[in-house]
């Protein structure tokens, strides 16, 4: 049975708005208490049983959606004016029906200015959650 300090720790990490360290520091309990929490087998259950929920409850949403995207999506193909723009979403869905890649990641100048001000606390937060990732 797990106590209250185990159900807190495995909504908060359910969550994830939290790093282990910040979620420990609320549990007051050590860091590494977390990491032996995760080898246990009960804990593990329960954490993997709530975060295979929220999956659950992500992809019922979603798949409610489907169907109305996807109409709003040729919809659009059929109406706009635009010929650049329906050759792009008509190769995206010839692509994405033929089963090809169609994820892209593009890159833009503003990225570089809205680095240009970040803070040490942010920094040292990353930092944080770097170390949580490597320690796992």
């Amino acid at each position: 049975m797990l106590d209250d300090k185990k159900v807190r720790c495995i909504e908060m990490l359910v969550q994830g708005e939290l790093t282990k360290t910040e979620i420990a520091k609320r549990l007051q309990i050590d860091r590494t208490t977390i990491y032996n929490w995760l080898d246990n087998k009960e804990f593990m259950a329960e954490l993997d049983k709530r975060l295979q929920e929220i999956k659950t409850l992500g992809e019922k949403e979603f798949n409610a959606k489907l169907l109305k995207a996807i109409d709003e999506y040729w919809y659009l193909i059929q109406t706009t004016k635009d010929s650049r723009t329906k050759e792009k979403a008509l190769s995206y869905w010839i692509d994405r029906s033929l089963g090809k890649t169609v994820s892209q990641f593009n890159i833009n100048a503003t990225a570089k200015q809205e680095n240009a001000d970040i803070k040490p606390e942010d920094l040292e937060k990353e930092f944080e959650e770097w170390e949580d990732e490597i320690e796992e």
